[in-house]
C-alpha cells in the first residue's frame, strides 16, 4: 500500500514538472537539442520567450513566441497556426538538411521552415527582436540569416519587420488576422504592400480591398496621417530594384510597441499598440479604418469623401451623381459621372484639387524623374489620361503620378492637415465656368476690400477728431458736477492705494490689477491721465469674482478640458466642441464629469457613458428626474452627439456648426463616435503610465481603450 501511494505521487510530481514551462539555459538550439512542450527558449535579453501554448479557449498546442516581460501573455508570432498538435508531445528541432521542424507524438512533421538547400552546421537563435532566426555557425557573418520568422508575419507586426515584396524572390510578406481570439489560423484579413507602379498599403477581406493607405509621397502615406512617424517611432518606405518594403522603428528602445490586424466577426482592424506597464495594460494609440470615410470607395468613382461633412460623399466639381436617386436615397456607391464628357478636344485642361488622399493607383503610370509641369505635359498629350501629380512632395515636389482609370477612394484629408495636390481632367467648358466663376470672385474681392478699406480710412479720421475733442472737452470739464461719474486725478488714486502696494493688491485679470480700497464694489468713479486707464470701485470684503471664474480655472474645471490642450496646451475650435459635450452629457446625466463615481468600474461619466452606449444601455444614464419629460429617441441622439463632441482627437469631433444641425435636425445621419479622450478617472496620472523613460513623450496618447483590442 505504501509502495503504491509513492509511486502516485512520483508520478504526480513527474506530471507537474512535465507540464511547467522549463526555460532551457541558451537562447540557441542546436542539431543535437531539442525544445519539447513544457520547456522554453528565452532570448538573450530576456525580451522574447518560445515555446509551445494553448490559447484561453482551446486544448490545441501551437509553438508560439511572447512577451517575456509583459505580464499578459501576448503572442507575436506563430509557427504552426494552421496545423495545431492535438497533445503536447510536440518537439521543436533541427532536422536532417538544416530545417526548423515540428514533431508530433508519431515522429511526423507537422511544420517546417522548408528550405531546400542544406545546412552543414545550423544553429537556431531567438533573437531580442522577436527574431526567430537560422544561420550557418561556419559563416562569420552573424547577420546572415538562411531563414527568418520576420519573413512570415502571421497578425503582428514588430519594429523592424518589413512588410512588402522581395523583388528579387517574389516573396510577399504581408500580414494575416487571427480567424478569433481562440483560433490562430489565417483569417479573412490581410495587410499587404500593393504591389502598383506607386505601392500603397492595403487591407483586404479575403480578395476585397477593404482599406487604402494611399501611395507614400515622400512625407507620409496621402491618406492615413496617423502613421506618420512621430516621436515614440519613426516610419520608412524602401523601394528600390530590389525590395518594396515598409518599415518602422521604436526611437526609444524602452517602449514596447506592437502593431496588430484584428478581426471580429464585423470588422478588421489595424491597431498600434503600446504596453502601459504601471496599468499592465496594451493601450491603443491608433486605430485604422478610423470612420467611415476610411471604408474602401465609399462614395465610388469621381467623388471624395469628408466624415465630417452632411452628407460626407460629394461629387467633384465638374461632376455629377450617376443616379440622383440612388445618390439622394444615401447609396453613393454608384459614384459621379462627368457634366461634360472630354474628347481631346483643344482648351482642355487640369482642375486643381487639394489635400486630398488621391485615387487608387491602381493602373497609374509613374516616372520619378519628371517635374510638375513635364507631368502635365504627358498627360494632357495623352486622351486616356485623367489625373496626374507629383510622385514625392517632399522638398518642392518632384516625379510624376498619371491615372489612366476612373479615379476611387478620394478622400479630403485638410481636416487631418495631410494629403496632397491632384489634378484631375476636365472639358473645355467646364474650365471656362470655373475661371469665370473665379473672376466674378476676384472682381467681389477687389470691390470689398476697396469699399472696406474706405469704411476703415474713414472710421479713423473720425475716431482721431473725436478723440482729440473729447481729450479737450474732459480738460475742460474736469470736476463739473453734470458728469454721471466722477474723475479721479491720478495722484489721488495712487495715496488710496498706497502707490499700488502688493499688500493692496486683490488680483489681477485679463485687463490688469484690481487693489483694495476702502470704497468698492459699487463703481465710484474713474481715472485717465495718459496711458492710465482705472475704474474705482467699492470695497468688496468677500475678494472679487476672479477668485471663482479665473486663477484656479484649469484646476476646478479640468473635466471640461480637451485632451489636446490638457496634454500639449494646443487649443482649436473643436476644444470648444469637446467641453461642449462633456456639458451635455453632465445635464443628460444630473452628474458631473469630475469626481464621477461608479461603484462598477473606475470610469469617469464619458467613459461610463461610452460603456453604456456600446452596451445599448443608453438610457442607464439619463437623469432619473427626466424619465418622463423627455422621449427616449431625443435623448438617445443628444447622447449620441454627447459622445461624438467628446472624441480624443480633434479632428474626430464635428465643429458646432455640425453639432447644432445635428441637435435641429432628426434626418441628419450620425456617425459612430469614437471613444472619448481622458477615460478614466481614478487611474494613475497620465505622466506615470509608462513603460519607458521619456514620459512626456507619450502623454498625447494616453486615452480611450475601449476598441477591439488584439491579445
Amino acid at each position: 500500500m505504501k509502495r503504491k501511494t509513492m509511486g502516485a505521487a512520483f508520478y504526480s510530481f513527474m506530471l507537474s514538472l512535465f507540464y511547467q514551462e522549463i526555460p532551457i539555459a541558451a537562447y540557441t538550439l542546436t542539431q543535437s537539442q531539442s525544445i519539447i512542450d513544457g520547456q522554453t527558449l528565452i532570448s538573450k535579453g530576456a525580451t522574447f520567450e518560445l515555446g509551445f501554448f494553448s490559447p484561453s479557449n482551446s486544448k490545441d498546442r501551437y509553438l508560439g513566441i511572447w512577451y517575456k516581460q509583459v505580464s499578459v501573455q501576448t503572442l507575436v508570432w506563430v509557427a504552426n497556426r494552421d496545423s495545431p498538435l492535438n497533445d503536447t508531445s510536440g518537439a521543436l528541432k533541427i532536422g536532417s538538411i538544416g530545417n526548423i521542424v515540428i514533431l508530433n507524438s508519431t515522429q511526423s512533421v507537422i511544420w517546417s521552415s522548408n528550405m531546400s538547400n542544406a545546412v552543414e552546421n545550423p544553429i537556431v537563435e531567438l533573437l531580442d527582436s522577436g527574431n526567430l532566426v537560422l544561420r550557418d555557425v561556419k559563416d562569420g557573418d552573424y547577420k546572415s540569416y538562411l531563414w527568418q520568422s520576420f519573413d512570415y508575419p502571421g497578425d503582428t507586426l514588430l519594429p523592424g519587420m518589413k512588410l512588402g515584396w522581395n523583388l528579387k524572390t517574389g516573396r510577399n510578406t504581408y500580414m494575416s488576422s487571427w480567424r478569433n481570439s481562440d483560433d490562430p489560423s489565417q483569417g479573412d484579413y490581410t495587410l499587404a504592400m500593393d504591389l502598383t507602379k506607386y505601392p500603397e498599403l492595403v487591407i483586404r477581406n479575403g480578395s476585397s480591398k477593404y482599406y487604402r493607405s494611399g501611395p507614400w509621397n515622400g512625407l507620409q502615406f496621402s491618406g492615413a496621417p496617423d502613421l506618420a512617424s512621430n516621436r515614440i517611432f519613426k516610419y520608412e518606405i524602401v523601394h528600390n530594384a530590389d525590395e518594396v518594403y515598409y518599415i518602422y522603428h521604436v526611437i526609444d528602445q524602452s517602449v514596447t510597441l506592437r502593431i496588430v490586424l484584428t478581426q471580429t466577426s464585423t470588422e478588421g482592424r489595424l491597431q498600434h499598440l503600446i504596453w502601459v506597464n504601471d496599468a499592465q495594460i496594451w493601450r491603443v494609440v491608433t486605430s485604422i479604418p478610423k470612420d467611415r470615410c476610411d471604408d474602401y470607395a465609399p462614395c465610388g468613382a469621381y467623388s471624395t469623401c469628408e466624415a465630417m461633412s452632411q452628407p460626407f460623399c460629394q461629387c467633384l466639381k465638374g461632376f455629377k451623381p450617376k443616379s440622383p436617386q440612388a445618390w439622394n436615397a444615401t447609396d453613393w456607391s454608384q459614384g459621379c459621372e462627368r457634366k461634360t464628357p472630354t474628347n481631346c478636344s483643344q482648351g482642355e485642361g487640369f482642375l486643381k484639387f487639394s489635400g486630398v488622399k488621391v485615387p487608387d493607383t491602381t493602373g497609374t503610370w509613374v516616372n520619378m524623374s519628371m517635374d510638375l509641369e513635364e507631368c502635365r505635359v504627358i498627360c494632357l498629350r495623352n486622351c486616356s489620361c485623367v489625373a496626374y501629380t507629383n510622385a514625392d512632395i517632399s522638398n518642392g515636389g518632384s516625379g510624376c503620378v498619371t491615372w489612366f482609370m476612373d479615379l476611387t477612394d478620394i478622400r479630403n484629408m485638410d481636416e487631418d492637415g495631410a494629403g496632397q495636390d491632384l489634378y484631375v481632367r476636365m472639358a473645355a467648358s467646364e474650365l471656362v465656368s470655373e475661371t469665370k466663376s473665379g473672376t466674378k470672385k476676384h472682381v467681389v474681392v477687389i470691390v470689398s476690400s476697396t469699399v472696406v478699406a474706405g469704411i476703415i480710412v474713414l472710421g479713423l479720421g473720425s475716431w482721431c477728431i473725436w478723440s482729440i475733442w473729447k481729450k479737450r472737452s474732459l480738460k475742460g470739464d474736469h470736476g463739473k458736477d453734470d458728469l454721471e461719474l466722477p474723475i479721479f486725478d491720478l495722484a489721488t488714486v495712487k495715496s488710496a492705494t498706497d502707490n499700488f502696494a502688493e499688500a493692496n493688491k486683490l488680483g489681477e485679470g485679463g485687463f490688469g490689477p484690481v487693489y483694495k480700497h476702502k470704497n468698492l464694489v459699487k463703481l465710484l468713479g474713474f481715472c485717465m491721465q495718459g496711458e492710465e486707464k482705472m475704474l474705482v470701485y467699492e470695497y468688496m470684503p468677500n475678494k472679487s469674482l476672479d477668485s471663482f471664474i479665473f486663477g484656479l480655472f484649469l484646476i476646478r474645471h479640468i473635466g471640461y478640458m480637451s485632451p489636446e490642450y490638457a496634454v500639449d496646451g494646443h487649443f482649436s475650435v473643436k476644444s470648444d466642441v469637446f467641453s461642449f459635450g462633456v456639458l451635455l452629457l453632465e445635464i443628460i446625466s444630473g452628474k458631473r464629469n469630475r469626481g464621477f463615481f461608479h461603484p462598477d468600474h473606475e470610469l469617469n461619466l464619458l467613459g461610463h457613458g461610452w460603456k453604456l452606449w456600446s452596451e445599448d444601455r443608453s438610457m442607464e444614464l439619463v437623469d432619473e428626474s427626466m424619465d418622463n419629460s423627455c422621449l427616449a429617441q431625443e435623448i438617445l441622439r443628444y447622447i449620441h452627439i454627447g459622445l461624438l463632441c467628446v472624441q480624443k482627437g480633434a479632428d474626430q469631433r464635428p465643429t458646432m456648426s455640425s453639432v447644432v444641425l445635428m441637435l435641429s435636425s432628426e434626418t441628419v445621419v450620425l456617425p459612430k463616435p469614437l471613444p472619448p479622450g481622458f477615460y478614466f478617472e481614478r487611474s494613475t496620472p497620465i505622466k506615470d503610465n509608462l513603460s519607458y523613460s521619456n514620459k512626456e513623450s507619450y502623454v498625447s496618447y494616453d486615452s480611450t481603450i475601449s476598441l477591439v483590442e488584439g491579445r
